[in-house]
């Protein structure tokens, strides 16, 4: 009986919320905003505001709309966003915002658990005074920010869940809080509870001119379609320091950089999790992606994928350190490193190796597979585990498939650089490659524990399969050719010029079963499967009538 009575009160208090909420959404309001306006009319449509900060102190209710017009509006107060309130834009190229406020618009809530924003801000163009931020939110889930542009502001959009904490030494202990970093051991921070994520964060189609886009502890997420254009100063695109991402979509995005430098970062992104991907994006710039010792990583911690490096951005001063256009480590398990093209475009040779993996903790699980990295001023890939923090390097099954390495150092470099002096790594496989003009495939100077290293079936031209100084961490090095990549030759990098030229050439049924899909009787060496489309098989003649 009493179970009876519960399942009463519950139901009746959820109609009780439907209708609060249905009554909430009746009550939304369109307000408008123009040059023409003032902001002692009643924000209609025929009796307009003059600014957006008023505007935003007068519409309360969720579902509420303000509407800004076409024209170039000056308003250096904050606009203080209620829940559920949206400003719309009459286009980015029509509506223009100038403001010097600290921030602009500030959709924030203090403490946890993260409510639910539904605030939205589309098509206006935003100028800021130098560094003040375009938009802050933090503790709303359910935020949409797109279609906008923004100028002259350090900080165009931020966005937390919870916002971090940042401790130099936890001492081995957890943070008390959630959402605590620990630098010393990253192992002992503490992840965001589930109420602490924002998520359904999307920021889309946006162009921003000399500013960082900074989210944290975001999950379910997307960041596409932006446009960042850092060349004229030194700052970062995306990220910087962006801490806690989990299962966040970037894609699609056009990020440019002045130089790169440990300070200048396309993306940088630390504890990241849940297979967030990184596809699609093209970059002068490189990638920093590390760290993921406590969140999920099924099936992948992190996806960096068919994105396109190519730069001959200068190395900042002092950044000589700077050294891969993909970094993917310390603490990391599962990640897929898949589809990309690196390519050193001139004299600057801004990228010394494709792939960096060092560092420090577990480096397990990485798989290398289909890329194209083409120019690189030294080693293609480089694991080294020389790093001698107190949690020493455990690199373990490090997958090398199908890539092509065209010229690394001018022929001086390896394809894939093996070092190590103070971690342990073991079982690496470098398969189905192709090596151009490169001194070695691969080389392994170490004077610790290295094992398991095998390279077969790989394409080499100009260049030798393996050299060992000391080590005896090869295993199996065999089945490996030698001579000219018959490669396609025409047409973009890295596709089609990368691809097989045919099905009769010496890249076709080359390569070793390593679990990827293939046609024909095994996989083909390189990026590229070579695909013979067949003639279909059920044509038939049907004769004309008059």
């Amino acid at each position: 009986m009493h179970m009876r009575k519960m399942q009463r009160s519950i139901l009746t208090l959820m109609i009780c919320l439907a209708f609060v909420l249905a009554a909430s959404t009746a009550m939304a309001a369109s307000y408008y905003v123009s040059t023409s306006g003032n902001d002692g009319n009643n924000g209609s449509s025929s009796s307009p505001w003059r600014s957006v900060s008023h505007a935003a102190s007068v519409a309360k209710a969720r579902g509420d709309v303000i509407n800004v017009l076409a024209g170039d509006f000056t308003d250096n107060n904050t606009c203080t966003l209620a829940q559920g309130v949206s400003i719309k834009g009459a286009g980015s190229g029509k509506t223009i915002i100038r403001t010097s406020a600290g921030t602009y618009i500030k959709a924030e809530n203090s403490g946890t658990p993260v409510v639910d924003g539904s605030n939205s801000v589309t098509g206006i163009r935003f100028i800021g005074s130098g560094s003040n931020t375009g938009i802050s939110s933090v503790g709303r889930s359910n935020q949409t920010f797109s279609a906008n542009s923004f100028e002259g502001f350090g900080k165009p959009i931020v966005v937390h869940g919870k916002p971090y904490s940042w401790t130099a030494s936890c001492g081995g202990k957890r943070p008390s809080s959630s959402a605590g970093y620990c630098d010393d051991d990253a192992r002992t921070s503490t992840q965001p509870n589930d109420n602490e994520w924002a998520r359904n964060i999307k920021i889309n189609n946006n162009k921003v001119t000399n500013g960082l886009i900074q989210p944290s502890t975001i999950k379910d997420s997307e960041i596409g379609h932006n446009v960042i254009d850092n060349r004229a100063t030194l700052k970062s695109c995306l990220g910087d320091l962006g801490m806690w991402w989990d299962n966040v979509d970037i894609h699609d995005n056009e990020l440019y950089t002045q130089t790169i430098s440990w300070n200048v970062i396309a993306i940088e992104a630390w504890m990241v999790q849940g297979n967030t991907k990184f596809r699609n994006n093209k970059t002068n710039g490189w990638f920093s992606i590390i760290k993921n010792p406590n969140g999920t990583k099924t099936p992948f911690s992190w996806q960096i994928v068919n994105n396109v490096f190519s730069s001959d951005a200068p190395v900042g001063v002092g950044s000589a350190g700077v050294r891969a256009a993909i970094e993917s480590a310390f603490h990391v398990e599962n990640v897929l490193i898949a589809g990309n093209y690196v390519e050193n475009t001139g004299s600057n040779r801004t990228y010394q190796h494709a792939v960096g993996i060092w560092g420090y903790g577990i480096n397990r699980n990485v798989h290398i597979r289909n890329n194209v990295f083409r120019n690189m001023r030294s080693d293609g890939i480089m694991v080294s585990a020389t790093d001698t923090h107190a949690q020493l390097f455990d690199g373990d099954n490090i997958y090398v498939y199908n890539n092509v390495f065209d010229t690394c150092n001018n022929g001086s470099s390896q394809a894939l650089y093996l070092e190590d002096g103070a971690g342990d790594l073991d079982n690496v496989f470098f398969k189905n490659n192709i090596v151009m003009n490169a001194a070695t495939a691969v080389l392994v100077n170490a004077n610790h524990s290295v094992s398991n290293v095998q390279v077969t079936h790989n394409l080499l031209h100009n260049a030798t399969a393996s050299k060992d100084y000391g080590s005896g961490a090869f295993s199996s090095v065999a089945n490996n050719y030698t001579g000219q990549p018959e490669f396609d030759m025409t047409g973009n990098k890295p596709y089609p010029f990368y691809k097989p030229a045919s099905d009769k050439c010496n890249l076709v049924n080359k390569g070793t079963n390593v679990g990827l899909s293939f046609s024909g009787s095994a996989p083909d060496l390189g990026a590229y499967e070579y695909v013979t489309v067949a003639p279909p098989s059920n044509l038939r003649v049907i004769r004309a009538t008059k």
